[in-house]
């Protein structure tokens, strides 16, 4: 069993205009949910620095212990609710994902 540490990624893009929507809504509705399964250790958001033509992009990451806890948090119930309130609240907004990826660590430096 393969027991190497997980990152799920989420790259999103959404018009400038909607970037505090979508920022309220992902840390006071969308991260509570998900945080809700407890195999996620830490989750993490990104702006994209450079420019991005209309839109602005935000990379959210999710550290996982393992891929088998990984793939208990994919088919949790937690995730289910997170992603049913997502597309309700997403159902006339201008907020695109635009990649989801799963990367399992292979190594690591730390000074």
């Amino acid at each position: 069993m393969d027991t190497k540490p997980v990152t799920f990624t989420v790259r999103t893009q959404c018009p400038p205009q909607y970037a505090e929507m979508l920022n309220k809504w992902y840390d006071e509705t969308h991260l509570p949910l998900l945080m809700k399964f407890k195999g996620i250790k830490r989750a993490a958001r990104y702006q994209r620095v450079s420019e991005n033509g209309e839109h602005l992009e935000f990379l959210a990451t999710y550290e996982f212990e393992s891929e088998p806890v990984f793939k208990e948090f994919w088919d949790s119930p937690e995730r289910a609710v997170a992603l049913e309130e997502r597309l309700a609240s997403w159902k006339d907004k201008p907020f695109e994902i635009k990649a989801m990826v799963t990367y399992k660590l292979l190594k690591s430096w730390a000074r």
